[in-house]
C-alpha cells in the first residue's frame, strides 16, 4: 500500500497533481484528501487513508499519451476482505429496499474494530435517491 507520507497535515496541499512518467512506480501520496494521477491511458483520482487505498478514473483517453505509464484503478483493504456474510446480508438489504415501494436507497456502515468486520445499518431516513443516517458525528456509527 502506498501509504502517505508522514507529514504535517496543515503544511500539505487539500489536493495534488501528479504525472507518471514511463519505467516509474506510483508515486507516494502527499496530499491531506486526494490528488490526480496522470497517466497514458487517462486521469485518475487516488485517495490514502489508514487501511484502505483507492485509484478510480475520472477520464479515460480514447488515445495513449508517450511518455508515460498506464494507471490501473483499484480498491485496497489492508485488515483484509470483508466476509462474505457480511456482504450477503447487505445484498438481501439491498434487495429490500430496492423491492420496496416506492423503491428505497439505503446505507450501511462497516468498520474494523479488534480485527474483526462489523456492519451497522443505522437508523436513516430513506427515499428512493437518498439516504442519510439519522445520527452523524463522534458518536454515530
Amino acid at each position: 500500500m502506498s501509504e502517505p507520507l508522514n507529514l504535517n497535515p496543515c503544511t500539505l496541499d487539500l489536493v495534488d497533481y501528479k504525472i507518471v512518467k514511463i519505467g516509474e512506480k506510483l508515486p507516494l501520496h502527499s496530499s491531506s484528501m486526494f490528488e490526480y494521477l496522470i497517466g497514458s491511458n487517462g486521469i485518475f483520482a487516488r485517495a490514502v487513508r489508514p487501511g484502505l487505498e483507492v485509484i478510480i478514473p475520472v477520464e479515460l483517453f480514447t488515445a495513449s499519451i508517450r511518455g508515460l505509464e498506464p494507471i490501473e484503478p483499484f480498491v485496497r483493504l489492508t485488515p483484509r476482505r470483508i466476509p462474505q456474510q457480511i456482504l450477503i446480508q447487505m445484498w438481501k438489504e439491498s434487495c429490500i429496499a430496492a423491492l420496496a415501494e416506492p423503491p428505497l436507497e439505503i446505507a450501511f456502515h462497516i468498520h474494523h474494530v479488534q480485527e474483526q468486520w462489523q456492519l451497522v445499518i443505522p437508523e436513516q431516513t430513506q427515499s428512493s435517491n437518498k439516504c442519510r443516517a439519522a445520527e452523524y458525528g463522534l458518536n454515530s456509527s
